[in-house]
């Protein structure tokens, strides 16, 4: 006879309480033991690459009680740190590395550089700036409206940054993404910015012939959180011609941590994901099923502007 599916799952869950360690052997030992092993780690929204980088680690580092990573959807980089900083349950976040850049500008947190820290730079996102095609300068654009994204997302921070950087002074508009593409099509706005891995579907859609082009940024006049990158007809073939190139920045993202003090016991939960996000890498690039950004992470590669965690790039970690 069939046994209930409810019933299995009821003996699986009984059977790993029963094989626990001395300590489940009560429910208050079981939930010590459970949490004792929980790292949560902030990706970004549900359709976001950092978002499935965070479930990835959850497939690829949970070790049974020693180690279980939690994934957790993010509200763009300047709430995520915000979240390091203040939220129970999150040791780390996937975030923009220019969001170190707007909290040291706007002082919004005392001393932000021995409260995070980073673990590793894992992927470059580029900054995509595309305008009416009469605009053949981002200098053009002074006094006019962009579309920087909703006030929440790491585009709209990260444009406040760029804009501030080169001196342009813009009417920053916040719509939705697909809305503010819709007012640049339409005539209502005169630019439309956004951060993204390309090849981006949404730009990849955009095409010359709706009176749009992708502006180049003149990357010289950026600080060096920001490295120059060139976009190209094989990236977007609708937007630009064979055998030229438009360039632009790219922001890497950035695994960060709160630096706990060695003698919290986050601090031991912390390393030991950092031992096994150094032992599960190769697990990581290699497997099919893990998004292909993986194959960009050094972890050797180190982030101006940023402190690093201790052991983070530790080469000899696993060893």
């Amino acid at each position: 006879m069939l046994r209930p599916v409810a019933s299995l799952l009821a003996a699986a869950l009984a059977l790993a309480i029963l094989s626990a360690p001395a300590l489940a052997q009560s429910v208050d030992g079981q939930r010590q033991l459970i949490n004792n092993g929980v790292v949560g780690v902030m990706g970004g929204g549900v359709s976001g690459t950092s978002a499935t980088l965070a479930w990835d680690m959850s497939v690829a580092l949970d070790d049974g009680y020693d180690l279980r990573v939690l994934p957790m959807m993010g509200k763009g980089a300047v709430r995520s740190v915000e979240d390091l900083l203040l939220l129970k349950g999150v040791d780390v976040a996937i975030v923009q590395a220019d969001v170190m850049d707007f909290y040291k500008k706007t002082a919004i947190y005392p001393d932000i550089d021995s409260s995070i820290g980073y673990i590793a730079k894992l992927y470059n996102e580029e900054l995509h700036l595309i305008v009416r095609s009469d605009i053949e300068s981002i200098d053009q654009l002074r006094g006019k409206s962009v579309n920087f994204g909703p006030d929440s997302s790491g585009s709209f921070m990260t444009a406040s940054i760029i804009f501030d950087q080169l001196g342009i002074s813009v009417k920053a508009e916040s719509y939705p993404f697909d809305e503010g593409l819709s007012k640049l099509k339409a005539g209502e706005i005169d630019g439309w910015f956004r951060v993204a891995g390309a090849p981006a579907s949404q730009i990849g859609d955009i095409k010359k012939s709706d009176g749009l082009h992708l502006l180049a940024l003149p990357t010289d006049r950026l600080s060096e959180t920001y490295t120059s990158t060139k976009l190209t007809a094989d990236t977007y073939p609708e937007l630009i011609d064979p055998g030229k190139d438009v360039t632009t920045a790219a922001v890497g993202a950035v695994m960060a941590a709160y630096n706990w003090r060695s003698d919290n016991p986050r601090f031991d939960k912390v390393q030991r994901f950092i031992k096994a996000l150094h032992a599960n890498l190769p697990k990581l690039q290699s497997g099919s099923s893990f998004h292909p950004k993986w194959k960009e992470v050094n972890l050797a590669t180190k982030i101006n502007g940023w402190t690093r965690i201790q052991n983070a790039g530790d080469a000899n970690l696993t060893q």
